[in-house]
């Protein structure tokens, strides 16, 4: 017999009620979060489209809550046993998180989601796929999947 192990939840990660309060980087509301160990003592959590103050909770577009594709926040926290402490974000000037996998705008592109990341010889490392078109849920058309490369660990 197969058993399946029981899940705990330890603390919520994003939103204004987090032990984070992602709020102040304009984090209201995320899909995904994507870890991975920075090999520099930080582990690295990006997050699929995120939106700022005014998401409802369904979603929504360019035009909608401060929507971002991804954004990316950083923690020092490496034994997550007891949840996972943001320190920091990418920040645009005002200090609230910048998109940092741009969409492509020669494309019918609707977004740029992560899908996994790691850290090989100082570089930061993430697939990700270009969204063309949403369909039912769980089911999208995708234009292709891609590589992106930090050298400094934030760009």
């Amino acid at each position: 017999m197969v058993r399946i192990a029981e899940t705990e939840q330890i603390c919520k990660v994003t939103g204004a009620d987090s032990i984070n309060r992602t709020d102040r980087f304009a984090i209201h509301g995320t899909d995904l979060g994507i870890p991975w160990d920075g090999g520099d003592g930080r582990v690295f959590v990006l997050f699929g489209d995120t939106f700022g103050e005014g998401w409802g909770g369904d979603g929504g577009g360019p035009d909608s809550a401060d929507w971002r594709s991804n954004v990316l926040a950083f923690s020092t926290t490496t034994d997550l046993a007891a949840g996972l402490t943001l320190d920091g974000v990418v920040a645009r000037p005002d200090g609230t998180a910048a998109q940092v996998i741009p969409r492509d705008e020669r494309r019918d592109e609707v977004t740029v989601i992560p899908n996994s990341g790691l850290a090989v010889d100082g570089l930061q490392i993430v697939h990700y796929m270009s969204v063309r078109q949403w369909g039912p849920p769980g089911k999208w058309t995708t234009n292709y999947s891609g590589l992106a490369v930090s050298r400094d660990g934030v760009t």
